[in-house]
C-alpha cells in the first residue's frame, strides 16, 4: 500500500485535477500514434505531454509497487506493457463508458487498467 500512496503523491497535480473527458482530449492524438517496436511517434504538444506524463506515473507505479497493486487494486499488467498501450486502454474505456467522463481522471484510468489487466484469483 506504501507504493500506491507514493504513486498518488507523485502524480502531477494537473493530472489529478483533470476529468477523464479532459484527459481523453489530451490523449486523443495517441489513437493514431505510429508505433514501431519501442518507438512511438506523435505530435508533441503540451496536451500530449500531460497525457504521456500522467501515464508514465501509472506505468512506474505498476512496476515499483506491483505486489501492492496486485493486492490493493487487483491490477496485474504484464511487465512488458507499453505506455502507449495503457493510454489506448484508457481511451477505449472512456469511449465505452461516457458516463464516467466527468469523473476524476486517476479513478477512471485505474478502472480501465483493472478491466484490462485483472488479476488471477489464485
Amino acid at each position: 500500500m506504501k507504493a500506491l500512496c507514493l504513486f498518488l503523491m507523485l502524480l502531477p497535480a494537473p493530472a489529478l485535477a483533470e476529468t477523464a473527458l479532459e484527459m481523453q482530449s489530451d490523449c486523443a492524438p495517441f489513437r493514431s500514434a505510429a508505433v514501431h517496436g519501442d518507438t512511438v511517434r506523435f505530435d508533441q504538444t503540451f496536451d500530449t505531454g500531460v497525457c504521456w506524463g500522467a501515464f508514465a506515473f501509472f506505468q512506474q507505479a505498476m512496476r515499483w509497487g506491483k505486489a501492492e497493486l496486485d493486492r490493493a487494486l487487483r491490477v496485474c499488467p504484464p511487465p512488458e506493457s507499453y505506455r502507449v498501450e495503457l493510454i489506448k486502454i484508457f481511451l477505449r474505456y472512456v469511449d465505452q463508458h461516457p458516463e464516467f467522463g466527468h469523473r476524476d481522471f486517476a479513478d477512471v484510468a485505474l478502472w480501465s487498467l483493472k478491466a484490462a489487466f485483472p488479476c488471477n484469483s489464485n
